[in-house]
């Protein structure tokens, strides 16, 4: 991954793009390192992993959910409910 400085970048904007076109490429600012431009093939790539393993979590606590029974007198059953609840939300 070659790494180009803002100011670089700001003055050789297309030329920057056409690297990060085929390769990431790192900005770096201050001695700080930001930013990376990847590809688009790479970002969309990441995207559809990203999504199968939200399904994958949601598929999996929708099996927990649906066999974790607590018995409604049970001390707990409202903890785990909001546990439940606040899993799905996020």
């Amino acid at each position: 991954m070659k790494p180009y400085s803002s100011t670089y970048l700001k003055t050789h904007f297309g030329a920057v793009m056409d690297r990060a076109s085929l390769e990431p490429v790192r900005i770096e600012r201050r001695g700080r390192k930001p930013a990376v431009l990847i590809p688009e093939s790479k970002y969309q790539e990441l995207q559809g992993n990203a999504l199968s393993g939200e399904r994958e979590s949601e598929s999996a606590l929708a099996r927990l959910h649906s066999t974790a029974t607590i018995s409604k007198k049970h001390p707990c059953q409202k903890l785990v409910r909001n546990i439940f609840k606040k899993a799905i939300q996020a």
